[in-house]
């Protein structure tokens, strides 16, 4: 069975991985695996959440939450209405290398799709910072 999600390291930024959603399901149908994982790197911190096959380009497609080494802390998870660079370059990356998972989305219109494409997704309701601030 494929992962809903794929795993992506930040090195040295306030938000260290990164979730990128590699289907249309939501975070809550996956977070056990997720916090597995999570407990086998050792990592507590800040996690951000690409949601882009679930949410579409729209302005719940980025959240973060806190991982307290064990689970997440369902009071933290946040709409980020900002993000920085790093993260919007490795969102655009990704997808646009990854375009299978976009191509068989049925949540993207067309144009979106052709926009992830060529990594020009706008953020249309997120506006990204110019660098992550460390911790």
């Amino acid at each position: 069975m494929e992962k809903h999600f794929k795993l992506l390291k930040l090195n040295g930024y306030k938000y260290t991985y990164v979730s990128m959603s590699t289907d249309f399901c939501r975070p809550d149908d996956y977070i056990s695996e997720l916090e597995n994982e999570l407990q086998t790197l050792e990592y507590e911190g800040k996690v951000v959440f690409d949601l882009l096959l679930s949410n579409g380009l729209k302005e719940d497609r980025y959240f973060s939450a806190e991982f307290d080494g064990r689970r997440f802390v369902v009071s933290s998870f946040r709409t980020m209405t900002s993000i920085c660079s790093e993260i919007s370059s490795m969102s655009s990356a990704f997808y646009r290398d990854n375009y299978n998972l976009v191509s068989k989305n049925a949540i993207l219109s067309k144009p979106q799709k052709f926009l992830v494409k060529k990594g020009m997704a706008e953020h249309r309701y997120t506006t990204v910072k110019s660098r992550c601030i460390g911790a």
